[in-house]
């Protein structure tokens, strides 16, 4: 059984988007970041996000002051389902500075990749006159351009 079941299927999986292939095992080298509570917290907010987005924002509510009378509005039972991802999103953010970093090295990678597929896909002669590639065509020339002018 995978811990991921959502983050795991391949619509969500960054190594399948080009060409319908993913990778046997997850987390994999194309996971944005292999945290584990980040992952924990990203799978949640796909299967329960109303959940997710209450817990994050006892969370703040509870960083920002840890008598709050959040805590006082909670039942127990709220208290017991809230408490272990209240803690969670704690690590995380004590963690940030290393998932940021993880995330902005996933994203420059999909980035290049994207751009890699680009030019492959402008450079396949058997596409020459596609509606479609053309208009991709000019958008990098306009972008380019638009480069050299500042």
């Amino acid at each position: 059984m995978n811990a991921y079941p959502n983050l795991s299927h391949p619509s969500q999986r960054w190594c399948g988007i080009n060409y319908g292939v993913v990778c046997p095992n997850f987390p994999c080298k194309h996971t944005e970041c292999t945290d584990p509570d980040w992952l924990e917290a990203c799978e949640e907010a796909i299967e329960k996000p109303e959940e997710h987005e209450r817990a994050w924002h006892i969370y703040l509510a509870l960083a920002k002051d840890p008598f709050s009378i959040v805590k006082k509005q909670l039942r127990p039972e709220e208290l017991a389902l809230y408490k272990p991802r209240v803690e969670r999103y704690h690590r995380i953010m004590t963690n940030y500075p290393k998932i940021k970093q993880e995330l902005r090295e996933s994203w420059a990678r999909q980035q290049l990749q994207t751009m890699e597929d680009e030019d492959e896909l402008l450079n396949d002669e058997s596409l020459r006159g596609d509606p479609d590639v053309e208009a991709l065509r000019e958008e990098k020339i306009k972008a380019s351009l638009r480069r050299v002018k500042l």
